[in-house]
């Protein structure tokens, strides 16, 4: 909804118009005049005008015709909104161009700017309504029916270039249960797309680009990570910038140091990933890092000797010299605050410092770590100018994955966010040879949608929020220990038919559930109270954790035969 709000007072008989978007508020909205009052009367008058989407009309036209072009990359950008001079335009243009005619990327430029008139409608149309996200949602839909037309069996990789501004994200409603994205207030610019998107209750995401299937729950859809997508930001000259690192590298980095810091509840999640590491970076000519890491266990309060204040991170961090970094941690959108919960960091630090960054694996861990501000949307001396990831590319790490919104993680278990980035860890070192870092961000995605008993709305923001910025055909070839892909546990027994329907059924499936019994000692809140044991069973492949909800073991097993579908079990 819209509200116009006319203030009048006599006898000065003047008024003023304050135009509000209160977007979807359900309570009371206060308005406070102040000024020079003499006791003479005034009034305020409400006018409701109605919801900013209330115009927005579907996109009709012929769609993009289907083009034959046996391409592995789809690089979509669009000329007129990035931020730059035409020189700096130019450049970046010419850059994607040769990213594009390299063999290991064979490529295609798709201008947006020229010559997709369905495209240019519905930007005409969410041009004139900043405020209403459901016209960027059309925007999106329409720029991902140009990326269809591309789809072949040999398209892998999807680029944008250019930030929210230029390609949208897809915004999906937040059905998390905690920390609603309304919830975080970042300065920018008023009735812009980015606070339409918050206030509105909005998760960013750009799976939907890569996508070609959808996972129903309920009254929602999810978009199943398929093709690997990355994003560029912000300007052209960002651009540019980010295509050198992928050509200074040749396409592949070969990490063999780390950095792996995190407390509080990520704690864990922290010494997984930092163990993980100190096994897939140990070579033949690796650096001993093991001891590059700034950890406070999780349960130890910020005044444990371990709770690491900013101005250590900075001495490890803008050192430089690290091949992956993984911060976990209390982010904001241009803030991360160190384990003392009194010292913070600003991305800005990133982007003024000397240190070499370059071709850095950077993961972050934590709210909004992900969470970019395009130019347009920036409100000038407020906003985070650069964010994490305008100030990393800068820099030309490899790439960094983060989310766009509230991260979550558990006190007790590594779960959410904290297993989606474990095993993106784990997928990068996952089989024989270089692996793209967008499709380890997928493979731990769809791992982490086939591995999920029951998907809450926790796990369906979980998957959307996390984005990778930077080019998804990066490579990483990780020289240490390398994880053979297990199967699964098969169900054993042999299919026997049934009835005239063609059915068959397995009558001997048995499945063993073994478990194992942990205890974890819970501290008492309260002075002189003693700590609370409690317990959990673990199952074969691990637990089954929802918030609010007791654990659970759980089992994966393989039911696949082939030829055949299975109904039920």
């Amino acid at each position: 909804r819209q509200s116009v709000l006319g203030v009048s007072q006599d006898p000065y008989a003047t008024q003023q118009t304050i135009e509000r978007n209160t977007f979807d508020l359900a309570e009371n909205l206060y308005v406070r005049v102040v000024g020079p009052f003499d006791g003479s009367p005034f009034t305020v008058t409400v006018n409701v005008v109605g919801g900013v989407c209330a115009g927005i009309v579907p996109i009709t036209g012929d769609l993009p015709a289907a083009q034959n072009r046996d391409k592995m990359t789809v690089i979509v950008t669009d000329r007129g909104r990035i931020p730059g001079t035409t020189a700096e335009k130019d450049a970046a243009i010419a850059a994607l161009q040769r990213l594009a005619g390299r063999p290991d990327v064979n490529g295609v430029v798709v201008d947006l700017s020229n010559g997709y008139p369905r495209v240019s409608s519905a930007r005409t149309q969410a041009d004139d309504v900043k405020a209403c996200p459901l016209a960027q949602n059309l925007v999106a839909k329409e720029i991902k029916n140009v990326i269809d037309s591309y789809r072949s069996q040999a398209l892998k990789y999807v680029v944008l270039a250019g930030s929210a501004d230029v390609i949208p994200f897809y915004q999906v409603q937040d059905v998390a249960g905690l920390a609603n994205e309304r919830d975080y207030i970042p300065p920018v610019a008023p009735n812009s797309a980015s606070e339409a998107g918050l206030r509105s209750g909005l998760v960013k995401g750009q799976d939907f680009y890569g996508s070609s299937a959808e996972l129903t729950v309920g009254s929602r859809t999810v978009s199943i990570p398929g093709l690997a997508v990355g994003r560029l930001v912000d300007t052209a000259t960002d651009i540019t910038t980010a295509v050198a690192t992928y050509e200074n590298t040749g396409g592949i980095v070969t990490p063999r140091s780390s950095l792996v810091t995190g407390y509080d509840f990520v704690g864990d999640a922290a010494e997984a990933i930092a163990n993980d590491l100190a096994i897939s970076t140990t070579g033949p000519t690796a650096l001993v890092t093991q001891d590059k890491t700034l950890i406070r266990p999780p349960g130890e309060p910020p005044t444990d000797p371990r709770a690491w204040t900013a101005e250590q991170l900075r001495s490890k961090l803008l050192a430089g010299g690290h091949d992956v970094i993984a911060i976990s941690g209390h982010f904001s959108a241009g803030k991360l605050l160190a384990a003392d919960y009194s010292t913070t960091m600003a991305a800005s630090e990133i982007q003024q410092t000397t240190a070499d960054l370059r071709n850095a694996i950077v993961i972050a861990l934590g709210c909004h770590g992900g969470f970019s501000v395009p130019t347009p949307d920036l409100l000038t001396g407020s906003s985070p100018d650069p964010d994490w990831a305008k100030a990393f590319l800068r820099k030309g790490s490899a790439g960094f994955i983060a989310a766009t919104g509230y991260a979550y993680g558990d006190t007790i278990l590594t779960e959410y966010g904290e297993r989606l980035l474990l095993d993106f860890t784990k997928q990068m070192r996952t089989g024989t040879g270089a692996i793209s870092l967008g499709e380890a961000l997928v493979k731990a995605k769809q791992n982490y949608l086939a591995t999920t008993a029951e998907l809450a709305g926790i796990d369906e923001k979980t998957i959307v929020a996390m984005t990778l910025f930077g080019l998804p055909m990066m490579k990483v070839d990780m020289p240490g220990e390398r994880i053979v892909t297990p199967g699964e546990n098969a169900i054993p027994g042999a299919l026997t038919s049934v009835g005239s329907l063609g059915l068959s059924v397995n009558p001997e499936a048995s499945v063993g559930t073994p478990t194992n019994l942990v205890t974890k000692s819970l501290p008492n809140l309260g002075a002189g109270r003693a700590p609370i044991d409690t317990t959990y069973y673990t199952g074969l492949n691990g637990v089954v954790a929802r918030p609010f909800e007791p654990i659970m073991p759980k089992q994966i097993n393989d039911v696949t035969v082939q030829g055949q579908i299975l109904r039920g079990v």
